[in-house]
């Protein structure tokens, strides 16, 4: 039970958490499975694409050099 007297659930935020580790791969290259999580969590706290495009995504300016 957790502390408000409800009994947890295997929705709890810290499962889903450990739950989402095991599904986002450690390497460079699986940009399905991250957009996929991405989009899970957006739809976990009520938000959609539009609405993170709208109110919480930044683009932030991108310099490249190249280093000599």
């Amino acid at each position: 039970a957790t502390g408000d007297g409800r009994k947890a659930t295997l929705l709890d935020g810290d499962i889903i958490a450990v739950l989402l580790t095991k599904f986002i791969k450690e390497v460079v290259g699986d940009a399905m499975a991250d957009l996929l999580v991405v989009e899970s969590l957006l739809r976990w706290y009520g938000f959609s694409i539009e609405d993170w495009e709208q109110s919480l995504y930044r683009n932030a300016p991108n310099v490249q050099i190249k280093v000599p």
